[in-house]
């Protein structure tokens, strides 16, 4: 709100009709931002009119009892704009210690009596600074005080505090009064206002419009972001920079490490690389890049090839594990099966009494127990066998067109007698005269596992579905489905391990030796087809085993 090139009470009437028009049309502002004393008060007299319901953000703000007591407004928050004299001066003399009393240059407006007024208060708490001459505008005209200051020795500090209007009411802007100051006085030239610097001035300790700017945008952005500005207090140290002039310091003879630490210096020359960082760091970054990338496709190579002799050698390992595993399988089938047979042999002859009968019933049951207990042991040697011939590559299948109709009668020839003393009936719902390109042993084994599985899961008075179809895409399926206790998501991923059983407090009563379902997923895949598990706990699971249709046989045409 810039009214100090206008009349305040003219230039408060057009924003606040500026302003007025503008937010008939728009959604009000979430936070205003205002910019020295005049703006401020501004603000503060219509935020219940004008800007209603909006947060207020101020910077620039150098009547520090106005900004200090909005800290008692819940809606307004700010940072305040003040000089640092006291620094300033302080620095003055500590660059130019041997120099008479430091000079400082005031007007006699309202600002420049309460900057005078500043630095008499600062001066009685630092002594240290020592003596300052006040040259007051007030008493002075610009012809009279540049007179005064040709008398000055040229290791005077001087600074120019408020320039703007003498004694007799003439004014001159800041550039103008430099000009002319330059022309009778060649000593250092400190500010506290960023006026001059490149000019002529040495510098001091500024007020940073872009300081003042940030630090209000902090605030602004703290609110946007949820926090309420009664929650903030108002920032009462200026956010104040120090900044010289590197032309001015080298003229003087002051060295950089005398400055305060983390101090700008201007119009500092520029060196190759600060003109053209940029190009700079831009190349050493593509150097960098291109560097990394050699680096990178070394180590990518280095450990390509050591894959690949690992790979090497891992594949050697793999194919002596492999020849290892045949002669095992085929040792096994030897050592195991042969005396297996002949145990469930002669228990079965003990059993049944072929050799006459035997007094204590004891021995009938033992040998009883050992009939079952051989039988199934070579069960599960059979098992294994078969999941290693197919992992290894060395089963066949042996394919004739097989009546699916045949096969499932057989099937369950077998397993009826389970069910029964189970307590489970098995229905059947099969496609009649459907012929199978296929492994007629093997697709026995994958039912009666099937079979097998589903009645060991089902509880006495539950059902069991045999049934078969085609699906969308031509598939021949058959489904075996049961109403038994069910499986979740992990426990069927475990049931399709080998060896993996699921095992709670309704399974772990019933023998397995968790090969059935992965024997049968491989007999499948052999045939080329998919099995599947779908089941929900407690209510029941569907097995569907399903064969490409081209190893459906076509039907057979008869001559009438």
């Amino acid at each position: 709100m810039d009214s100090k090139r206008f009349d305040y009470a003219e230039r408060e009437a057009d924003v606040e009709e500026s302003l007025y028009k503008k937010f008939i049309h728009l959604k009000p502002y979430d936070v205003l931002i205002v910019a020295d004393d005049n703006a401020l008060r501004f603000a503060i007299s219509r935020k219940d009119t004008l800007f209603a319901r909006m947060q207020i953000v101020f910077l620039g703000v150098n009547n520090i009892k106005l900004a200090m007591a909005q800290n008692d407004d819940p809606r307004i928050v700010g940072v305040i704009e003040k000089r640092s004299a006291d620094d300033t001066l302080e620095l003055a003399r500590r660059l130019f210690p041997k120099s008479g009393p430091i000079t400082v240059i005031a007007d006699d407006t309202r600002t420049g009596r309460l900057n005078r007024l500043q630095v008499e208060r600062m001066l009685e708490k630092r002594p240290e600074i020592g003596h300052v001459d006040f040259l007051s505008l007030g008493k002075h005209t610009y012809d009279s005080l540049f007179e005064r200051l040709r008398t000055l020795p040229a290791e005077t500090p001087v600074y120019i505090s408020n320039p703007s209007r003498d004694y007799m009411g003439h004014s001159l802007e800041f550039n103008e009064f430099l000009g002319r100051l330059r022309q009778v006085f060649n000593g250092p030239l400190f500010v506290t206002q960023d006026h001059g610097i490149g000019q002529g001035v040495l510098g001091g300790k500024i007020v940073s419009h872009f300081e003042q700017g940030r630090a209000a945008a902090s605030l602004a952005a703290r609110i946007l972001n949820g926090s309420a500005p009664s929650a903030l207090r108002v920032i009462s140290e200026s956010p104040n920079v120090y900044r010289f002039d590197f032309g001015e310091l080298e003229r003087l003879g002051i060295p950089l490490d005398k400055l305060p630490p983390n101090s700008i210096v201007a119009n500092r020359p520029s060196s190759i690389l600060d003109e053209h960082a940029h190009w700079v760091f831009g190349a050493a970054a593509a150097c960098a890049i291109q560097l990394s990338l050699i680096l990178f496709l070394m180590k990518i190579l280095a450990l390509r090839r050591r894959a690949a002799r690992e790979l090497r050698e891992a594949a050697d390992l793999a194919e002596a594990a492999n020849h290892a595993k045949s002669a095992f399988l085929s040792n096994m089938s030897h050592e195991l099966r042969t005396p297996l047979n002949s145990i469930i042999g002669f228990s079965d002859l003990i059993r049944n009494q072929v050799m006459g009968p035997i007094a204590n019933v004891k021995y009938l049951e033992f040998a009883g127990d050992i009939n079952s207990s051989g039988l199934h042991l070579l069960n599960l040697v059979n098992g294994i066998l078969d999941l290693s011939k197919i992992e290894v590559g060395k089963m066949t299948l042996s394919e004739n067109k097989i009546d699916i109709g045949n096969l499932v009668a057989d099937c369950l020839t077998i397993v009826d007698p389970l069910a029964k003393a189970a307590g489970v009936a098995i229905h059947r719902d099969i496609l009649p005269d459907i012929r199978l390109r296929a492994d007629e042993t093997k697709i026995k084994q994958i039912l009666i596992n099937l079979l097998s599985n589903a009645v060991k899961f089902t509880e006495p008075g539950g059902r069991i579905t045999l049934s078969s179809g085609f699906d969308i895409a031509g598939r021949f399926q058959i489904k075996v489905r049961d109403t038994g206790i069910g499986m979740t998501e992990d426990e069927i991923a475990i049931s399709m391990t080998v060896f993996g059983q699921v095992e709670d407090h309704l399974t772990k009563t019933r023998e397995g030796t968790g090969l059935g379902l992965p024997l049968a997923r491989k007999l499948t895949e052999l045939h080329d087809g998919q099995l599947v598990i779908t089941s929900k706990k407690s209510e029941g699971t569907v097995v569907t085993v399903s064969l490409p249709g081209n190893r459906v046989a076509p039907r057979e045409v008869r001559a009438a």
